[in-house]
């Protein structure tokens, strides 16, 4: 499932006059914090059979450059596996099926929720936290 989130606000139009280096922290950091608040809801609405899934719960920020496209993921990470019984239980390739469902067991829903609870303030806390950043650079700098 993918959000997209296309605006203009007045912090981003600031961050981009920035050196590329000091851009790419910035929006790095705050995307890193707005998606916390997403995560932490998945986390929360994740379904626990094992804790499994709950557990390899994570953020990755990844940076498109040919597109000038910044994304924040969040969802099972890859890099998670469990030995249970000499067994590797690797969540990533599960999530999905738990949260649109099978043939055999009913959907739980866990991401999209997550994400329509938490999209106001995914939004509020990335155009905070570019204009904390953006401050503190300037202020750094003047």
């Amino acid at each position: 499932m993918i959000a997209k989130f296309e605006f203009q606000i007045d912090p981003i139009k600031q961050a981009v006059k920035l050196k590329s280096g000091l851009r790419n922290k910035v929006l790095r950091i705050a995307l890193n914090k707005a998606a916390s608040k997403v995560k932490a809801a998945v986390i929360s609405k994740a379904p626990q059979r094992t804790g499994s899934l709950k557990k390899a719960i994570k953020i990755k920020v990844k940076n498109y450059k040919a597109r000038n496209l910044w994304v924040a993921i969040v969802g099972a990470s890859s890099k998670y596996k469990r030995n249970v019984k000499k067994k590797q239980i690797r969540p990533v390739f599960y999530a999905k099926l738990v949260e649109i469902g099978t043939r055999n067991s009913p959907a739980q829903p866990y991401l999209k929720p997550a994400l329509q609870a938490t999209k106001q303030q995914y939004l509020e806390t990335l155009r905070q936290s570019i204009q904390d950043q953006v401050k503190q650079i300037l202020s750094q700098s003047a």
